[in-house]
């Protein structure tokens, strides 16, 4: 697993191989699953023009899957560690913020068995729990996170 000391192609590749593994999930599911999220091009953009992309373009959710059982929803996909899920708290406010154009689905990639959770019960463990969820800031970019374990979902899983 990469980590924030190695490239960052081989960050991006890793981050890419969870998408692709989720829409393997979803398809196989009989769902349609495709490419929604806007993709930061870092070695494309300069970082004055990244300043001028749109915060809601920025925080689009990976994925749009679409069923003809259950209709359509968004999902973000997330590479897990060992006993929880890194959640920025920026990310929490794009997702709030998409949650209210289409259901916002968290795919956290866990071992080859996929935790999937709607962003609501995300969002509401997280207002629940502020208070005791261990916080830090991401080394590459000093943007804070906190650490939501997998005990919470799975305690208070209902898609």
């Amino acid at each position: 697993m990469a980590n924030i000391k190695d490239p960052f192609n081989k960050r991006k590749e890793e981050s890419q191989a969870s998408v692709d593994n989720a829409k393997k999930f979803y398809l196989a599911g009989g769902e349609y699953a495709n490419d929604f999220a806007w993709i930061d091009q870092q070695e494309l953009i300069t970082y004055q023009e990244k300043l001028e992309v749109s915060f809601f373009i920025m925080k689009m959710p990976d994925l749009l899957v679409i069923s003809k059982d259950t209709g359509s929803r968004l999902v973000e996909v997330k590479g897990g560690c060992k006993d929880h899920v890194k959640l920025k708290f920026e990310d929490l406010k794009g997702y709030r913020m998409w949650n209210k154009v289409c259901k916002v689905y968290i795919h956290i990639d866990r071992y080859n068995k996929p935790l999937i959770v709607s962003f609501d019960k995300i969002d509401a463990l997280f207002k629940k729990n502020k208070d005791i969820y261990k916080t830090n800031f991401m080394p590459d970019n000093m943007k804070c996170y906190f650490k939501l374990p997998y005990k919470d979902i799975d305690e208070n899983k209902t898609m």
